[in-house]
């Protein structure tokens, strides 16, 4: 938990976030009977007020925006799965903004799911912008 000095003093902030290993069976069965592995990164948003809001990811030259999620946050903490996912309809554009795009496959599961790199994690609400660096790093 935060204290009370620690939190933050901006309207809307989302605070940093941890590098995330990269798993390539993201979408895969180990066999017939097994779920499918799913990503899973927590989001901590502090919001003085609720409202709606959005949450973009984009490559990190911010050029690209590969998902989109819309939010009801919370007067307070918020904390927010992401599943580490590409929207269906910004996989073309992700695969352009990639040097190396061979690696971009459809799992299993039917989605794709975010390679190795650095990514801009970006909350908006009510004009109030807020963002933060996400690393999906090669182990």
């Amino acid at each position: 938990l935060y204290a009370m000095k620690d939190m933050p003093s901006e309207a809307l902030t989302i605070l940093d976030i941890d590098d995330v290993n990269y798993n390539r069976n993201l979408g895969k069965r180990r066999n017939a009977f097994s779920k499918y592995a799913t990503g899973e990164q927590e989001l901590v948003i502090y919001s003085v007020a609720e409202g709606n809001a959005i949450l973009l990811i984009k490559t990190e030259d911010e050029s690209t925006t590969i998902a989109k999620r819309d939010l009801k946050l919370s007067k307070g903490l918020n904390y927010i799965t992401y599943d580490l996912t590409i929207d269906a309809n910004s996989v073309s554009k992700y695969k352009n903004s990639m040097d190396d795009s061979s690696e971009l496959k459809k799992s299993d599961d039917g989605k794709f799911y975010l390679l190795p790199s650095k990514y801009t994690v970006e909350v908006s609400m009510k004009n109030k912008t807020s963002s933060t660096v996400l690393n999906i790093k090669k182990r």
